[in-house]
């Protein structure tokens, strides 16, 4: 698997077996932890490369189904695919099998196979109806749940929130504490999860609610708290609260709470993630300095662990910051390569027309600022769908618009409703303002100017 006393083996025998923190084995190794997150890149592909007998040969912690949600986190969606493929022959328990099943749909969403992800749930559906009572009400919500991940990867939020508040309901009318202990993880990543759909699709309160019943449900795990996904309520409750009145204190205790967590325990994804909502929060705060800093690590990092998904937001959020702070050359080098990373009619696939048009305002292009949020504005709404990423193609376009000549007044109204079902406290005042410009809306004015983040 690894050459005995290679980097990857010491790495992978102190972080697997021992369960050393990875910033103890820098130290202990006398190396960066930026060369540490490349060595450990270079484990995870040996250990794919290697194992064809996952679950004989692996230690528990990198069984079959752990290796496959990891490589899928950290967007090695052609890697899980065929990780998938090898754990075909390892012998599952029946949650286990509609565990990879769902897996399977995600890797299927990350490779631009939105058929194929339709096809498993099918399946998914199939097997579900032949399992015995025990199992079937962890079928139904695993079913549901895929169902919402699907929607979702193709910017479907309406119905990617159905689904998933129907599998969580009856686990979210009830307290914490009523969850079972087998299935306290379970539900856990699953309201992390309807936490970012509620963040991203235009109910801040509601996604503050139940990432908070997520971390209280991790909180009781016994002496082994799942760190991934606390990690990530933390992480999405930071960003949640940036859209919330008066509520930047909080959401910048989540975001180093969060840090702490993954510089701790070698979470490298989530570190990344976590170093860009620090970013974000440091723009609102107006350091520029420490917003540049974090996303330009983010960014670093990034390149080394991530591919697909996670490392296309990763540009978006950082062209976010550097576009802020004036930095416009530095992210038109990279923003063509996250185009790259997604399908093209992927929801972040549509985003990038958005990112793009804030690139083109920064550098004061009106007319490509239109033309790109247009674009932006006319993919979204043929998913017949709202979320504030439509708000902010909608600001993008109004503000051209305005300097074109153009009647934008309900393109600056419309900006306002949905960036106030989500958008960034920032970006919210600057639609208001806006608004207040161009339609003489009083109200709009006064509201942005109470707007405190």
């Amino acid at each position: 698997m690894m050459p005995d006393g290679s980097l990857e083996r010491e790495v992978f025998e102190r972080a697997e077996i021992q369960g050393s923190s990875y910033k103890a084995i820098a130290a202990a190794l006398n190396i960066s932890e930026r060369h540490l997150y490349r060595i450990r890149r270079r484990m995870i592909e040996m250990i794919e490369a290697s194992e064809s007998d996952l679950s004989a040969r692996m230690p528990e912690r990198l069984s079959a189904l752990d290796l496959i949600a990891t490589l899928l986190r950290y967007g090695h969606a052609q890697r899980a695919v065929e990780a998938i493929r090898r754990a075909e022959n390892v012998s599952f328990t029946a949650r286990e099998r509609i565990e990879l099943a769902a897996l399977q749909a995600m890797a299927a969403c990350q490779t631009g196979d939105f058929a194929g992800a339709r096809t498993v749930i099918e399946r998914i559906a199939a097997e579900s109806a032949r399992l015995g009572e025990a199992d079937r009400g962890f079928a139904r919500r695993r079913l549901r749940m895929t169902q919402g991940y699907v929607s979702y990867w193709y910017g479907l939020y309406e119905e990617a929130l159905a689904h998933c508040e129907a599998a969580l309901a009856p686990h979210l009318r009830k307290s914490p504490a009523a969850v079972g202990a087998e299935d306290l993880r379970s539900v856990a990543g699953d309201a992390v999860f309807l936490g970012l759909l509620h963040q991203e699709g235009g109910s801040p309160q509601r996604a503050v609610d139940v990432l908070t019943f997520a971390e209280k449900l991790l909180r009781r795990s016994n002496g082994d708290v799942p760190l991934v996904e606390l990690t990530l309520a933390y992480i999405n409750r930071a960003f949640a609260k940036a859209a919330l009145p008066d509520s930047l204190p909080e959401a910048r205790r989540d975001a180093d709470e969060a840090l702490l967590l993954t510089r701790s325990n070698g979470l490298l994804c989530e570190e990344v993630l976590a170093r860009l909502a620090s970013g974000v929060l440091h723009e609102f705060a107006g350091d520029t300095e420490a917003a540049l800093n974090d996303v330009r690590y983010a960014l670093d990092l990034g390149r080394a662990v991530l591919s697909g998904d996670p490392l296309c937001r990763t540009h978006y959020i950082t062209s976010r910051v550097q576009v802020f702070a004036g930095k416009i050359d530095e992210t038109l080098t990279h923003i063509g390569e996250a185009r790259s990373l997604v399908p093209p009619d992927s929801l972040l696939g549509t985003i990038a027309e958005i990112v793009e048009g804030r690139i083109h305002w920064a550098r004061s292009d009106a007319a490509a600022t239109f033309d790109s949020a247009s674009r932006g504005i006319v993919a979204f709404q043929r998913r017949k769908t709202s979320t504030h990423y439509l708000g902010y193609a909608f600001l993008s376009r109004a503000l051209a618009g305005e300097r074109l000549g153009v009647d934008v007044r309900a393109d600056a109204e419309s900006a306002v409703h949905l960036l106030s079902r989500g958008g960034f406290i920032a970006d919210q005042r600057r639609a208001l303002e806006l608004s207040a410009r161009l339609t003489g809306n009083r109200r709009h004015e006064q509201i942005a100017r109470d707007l405190h983040a």
